[in-house]
């Protein structure tokens, strides 16, 4: 049997072309796509990183149409969502694609497809970039809810992952959390605790006035800054956030690496790479399924958190057309004009 799926080339341009259902090896699950979104990566893939075209699809709301070996916990009929593995076969994209079932979480009945194709890629990027990089304290731990205050600097917070970094800091009781937007403060005020020294700061303007705000809202705070994470990783992001974070402090970044000048030689970076929960790690790490247990742990959470409201989906707009609104899409996000949003697409109905 045959689906539709679309491919992307550069410019972007979208081709919607007819091909094979996809079986689901053991592990994995086949779902009935529903929602699908799509990524600042997905306007960049083919034009920029010259990667070859491809259903670059990673994030899906759907129903699961059938299951692979040795798959437990989830049944055909379940509402699901889940983050593809990027670069593989099979996405997001289609009117059909494969999770890795470590990688797919149950849809709450308070939540709406719509909503849940909002959280996979980006939730996992700021999970990964918080646990993994800069090494916070999970929510489900007891230590992070005691007293000790504990500042972290989120830029680009109101991107998707900017939003999840934020909410994530707080459900771990992460405090003050001093986040750096622009278009998007409204938003971004509406999810920090000014009464936990949480603020805003607006990064229109020069670099230098930039610094200087960011010092003045840690000094309001009474505190210091050791951790950031930098959710934009492009133009003077990195540097700035050298220039305000101690010297022993750290940056997750979204992006590969800029070249460092001046104090930011002297920070750490690490660039955080979701696909890490799809990866076998080192062998010097203990047990190989260790990069698929965070997968497995986080999604276990999103479930449970959205079910109780403490973790929400992103702001979204619906692009029009299924399939083929995916090129609209992907043109709105290489002009800039996402502020505080995902675009989504219903691929099909429930």
């Amino acid at each position: 049997m045959s689906m539709s799926a679309a491919t992307v080339l550069a410019g972007p341009v979208v081709e919607v072309q007819s091909v094979p259902i996809p079986a689901p090896l053991r592990g994995q699950i086949l779902v009935r796509t529903i929602f699908a979104s799509s990524n600042q990566k997905d306007c960049k893939r083919s034009t920029i990183y010259g990667q070859p075209p491809c259903n670059q699809g990673d994030d899906v709301a759907g129903i699961v149409h059938q299951i692979g070996a040795g798959v437990v916990g989830f049944s055909v009929g379940d509402r699901v969502a889940g983050f593809h593995n990027p670069g593989t076969e099979h996405g997001t994209d289609a009117e059909y694609t494969i999770l890795w079932a470590y990688a797919a979480f149950h849809i709450p009945e308070n939540v709406s497809f719509v909503e849940a194709s909002t959280v996979p890629l980006t939730g996992t990027t700021a999970a990964v970039g918080l646990w993994r990089v800069l090494c916070v304290t999970e929510p489900w731990h007891a230590a992070s809810q005691g007293g000790e205050r504990n500042a972290i600097i989120i830029y680009g917070a109101g991107s998707a992952v900017g939003n999840f970094a934020i909410q994530l800091a707080r459900l771990s009781n992460l405090h003050p959390i001093i986040a750096v937007a622009g278009k998007s403060i409204s938003f971004v005020e509406s999810q920090l605790d000014a009464q936990q020294g949480d603020r805003v700061v607006d990064y229109r303007g020069e670099e230098s006035g930039i610094i200087e705000r960011i010092r003045q809202a840690l000094k309001e705070a009474n505190t210091t800054a050791n951790i950031a994470f930098d959710a934009i990783s492009e133009g003077a992001s990195q540097n700035i956030l050298g220039a305000v974070l101690e010297k022993t402090g750290h940056i997750a970044t979204v992006l590969p690496l800029q070249q460092a000048t001046g104090r930011l030689a002297d920070i750490k970076r690490t660039f955080t790479i979701s696909p890490l929960v799809f990866t076998s790690p080192s062998e010097t790490e203990l047990n190989p399924s260790v990069n698929h247990w965070l997968a497995k742990t986080f999604f276990g959470f999103v479930e449970l958190a959205m079910a109780d409201g403490s973790l929400k989906g992103h702001p979204y707009e619906i692009i029009p057309g299924g399939l083929d609104g995916i090129q609209t899409g992907l043109e709105k996000l290489k002009n800039g004009n996402a502020s505080a949003l995902k675009y989504v697409y219903e691929i099909s109905k429930a």
